[in-house]
């Protein structure tokens, strides 16, 4: 709907790059960040992080600080068994029987003769298991106190991860200037980095690119682009009376009771309409931004 003209067309593709350009960076960035903040992480167990110089779950506590750390562990696992059926039952089925094999004369005989005969019912047994193990990893220093709980069938997990927190904190405090030199280095370098992608020449060239382009364009073309934003407003519009009406189609035969067409026209038909749709409203939607952009890098939008 409308047909865009080479001014148009170019500065849509300009546009269109920057956005690339901004999001691949952001990404790299957001990377870079999320590998700060793991710069010197040694280990984690149960929501506690050991770092080469502190060791955090809530606030951190340096480890230069004087730190005693181990695992509070109880309980215990146990069984239980139920034990139900066994002995024996005359049965209503038995006497009766009974009172048939004896015959008519000796009715009561043959009652009491069946009744004899008894049912054994047989013996069930079910076990439980119950487990009542707890876990704790306990942290204490002057600097701070972390009490969490860890999990019981892990505990040798727990203790060799207490035994790291023990160790690296007996290195951290005889290196303490090794350590805290290499971890500045290495944030220097990340930090370098980012400050090398929000400075992006490619970028710069990209911006520039549109600014000249912009900057060259008369008033008619700047009317071309509010014509064609208001033109995606009402394509966008269109799109969606057209999603309806796929939508309409493809309930039809199933209103009708028509369930073999429904299955083998109208739902493949209708949901390849409501793609085309949808792909035409977000195509329509990103150049609206485009444009929006566009007339506000010139001061002529909102």
């Amino acid at each position: 709907m409308g047909k865009k003209s080479v001014f148009l067309t170019t500065a849509l593709e300009l546009v269109s790059k920057i956005d690339e350009q901004i999001s691949e960076i952001n990404a790299e960035i957001n990377n870079i960040k999320a590998e700060l903040k793991e710069v010197g992480r040694i280990a984690s167990y149960a929501g506690i992080h050991l770092y080469v110089n502190h060791i955090v779950e809530a606030s951190p506590i340096p480890l230069d600080s004087e730190i005693e750390a181990y695992v509070e562990s109880g309980g215990q696992i146990w069984t239980e068994t139920h034990i139900s059926g066994g002995g024996a039952r005359p049965t209503f089925t038995r006497a009766a029987a009974g009172a048939l094999i004896a015959g008519k004369g000796n009715r009561r005989a043959g009652v009491l003769l069946g009744a004899n005969v008894q049912k054994h019912r047989d013996i069930t047994s079910s076990t439980t298991i119950h487990d009542d193990r707890t876990l704790r990893i306990i942290v204490n220093s002057d600097a701070g106190h972390i009490d969490m709980p860890g999990n019981p069938k892990d505990e040798d997990g727990a203790r060799s991860f207490v035994s790291k927190i023990l160790n690296t904190a007996i290195y951290y405090k005889n290196n303490k200037r090794e350590v805290e030199s290499e971890l500045s280095v290495t944030k220097e370098t990340l930090n370098d980095k980012i400050a090398a992608l929000e400075n992006s020449e490619e970028l710069k060239m990209l911006q520039h690119n549109l600014d000249a382009h912009v900057q060259c364009a008369s008033n008619t073309e700047f009317e071309e682009l509010i014509k064609y934003q208001n033109q995606r407003g009402i394509w966008k519009i269109w799109m969606v009376f057209n999603m309806l009406c796929w939508i309409i189609l493809g309930i039809i035969p199933l209103v009708f009771g028509l369930t073999w067409l429904l299955l083998l026209v109208s739902i493949p038909i209708g949901i390849a309409g409501i793609s085309s749709c949808a792909a035409h409203i977000k195509k329509a939607s990103i150049e609206s931004e485009a444009i929006n952009k566009i007339m506000v890098h010139v001061g002529k939008g909102q």
